[in-house]
């Protein structure tokens, strides 16, 4: 069956296991990243000596080159005596980094990789007491939360994914105008089980929310690549989204914080075309597949071309690979 364009809409079958694997995919894209501690606030705390912020600039060097035992021998020469606070927990956090992606930098039974990812998020754990007007801690333990939660089995699961939760709270409470904040937040309830908080209809609103904030290039890629993922998944026609548009608006108006309101955005964040949408398209008209059809093709158009003979970065090859996925997806039958 087609509409008007000519865009099927055909409903797609994934499994739950399928899905869950493109999230896992989705994470590990985001997982090996670096934050700088200029990317997300770190409170009010007193900035850092230039020979101690020397020693995290080597460091973060050191690990986006993904030499991690390199970033960890620096990281012990720059602990010492008079270290503050703040100092202490901007080092363990970037060492809880660099044991979480030593969990995933080669062949490891899975046992032991969980037990590294337990040591990370106790590290990340740590910076947090710290210095809890920091966000980088908060992001790096809601990450080893996941993970912990993926690695799970059944109830149990439920303590990390609430521990996760509560991390990306703090977060969103100290920097609530960053898109990355509000991205997480998208994929930690399109991951979650139902029975404990998980929620899709608010893990899209989540995810429009995070691609209408600014952001860098880079992100905005990574958070529409998200968006359509999960639109694909959901796969409402044009008369449930416009249902489902009427639901959030009603909500958004009468739920009084505004952090909260954001799980209703949904029904307020397509009032216009949001840019990548054909022109005269109207948000209402279509179908969720129709629209993650349009994201990918502007996606496509935005591809990041490494120019004339260079290679295509690891990045620009993570995107394809992603992009790809979500193709393949769209035009299955």
């Amino acid at each position: 069956m087609k509409n008007h364009d000519g865009i099927s809409q055909t409903p797609i079958r994934i499994s739950a296991g399928t899905a869950l694997f493109l999230f896992s995919i989705l994470l590990l894209l985001l997982l090996p990243l670096p934050l700088s501690a200029d990317e997300h606030g770190t409170g009010t705390a007193a900035e850092p000596v230039s020979d101690f912020r020397s020693y995290i600039d080597t460091i973060d060097t050191a690990f986006e080159m993904r030499n991690i035992p390199e970033a960890r021998r620096v990281q012990q020469l720059a602990f010492g005596s008079g270290l503050t606070s703040f100092e202490k927990s901007e080092l363990i956090w970037r060492d809880s980094r660099n044991i979480f992606y030593s969990a995933f930098a080669g062949e490891m039974r899975r046992s032991r990789q969980k037990e590294m990812i337990e040591e990370a998020r106790m590290k990340a754990e740590e910076a947090i007491r710290l210095n809890p007007a920091g966000v980088n801690p908060l992001i790096w333990a809601f990450r080893m939360n996941i993970k912990l939660a993926v690695h799970t089995k059944g109830f149990s699961c439920s303590l990390y994914y609430n521990r996760a939760k509560e991390e990306l709270e703090q977060a969103v409470q100290l920097t609530p105008e960053d898109p990355e904040i509000w991205f997480f937040c998208a994929l930690l309830y399109a991951q979650t089980p139902e029975y404990l908080f998980g929620n899709k209809q608010s893990a899209i609103s989540l995810s429009r929310f995070s691609v209408d904030l600014p952001g860098s290039e880079e992100a905005d890629r990574k958070h529409l690549l998200l968006l359509a993922h999960l639109l694909l998944n959901r796969d409402y026609s044009s008369s449930q989204r416009r249902e489902q548009f009427r639901k959030n608006r009603e909500l958004y108006r009468i739920t009084g914080s505004s952090n909260r309101k954001i799980f209703y955005y949904e029904g307020v964040g397509l009032a216009e075309n949001p840019g990548y949408l054909r022109p005269d398209t109207r948000p209402g008209d279509i179908s969720d597949r129709d629209e993650a059809r349009m994201i990918l093709e502007q996606m496509v158009l935005r591809f990041p071309s490494a120019g004339g003979s260079e290679r295509p970065t690891q990045e620009q090859l993570t995107y394809l690979k992603q992009l790809a996925v979500l193709m393949e997806r769209l035009e299955s039958r």
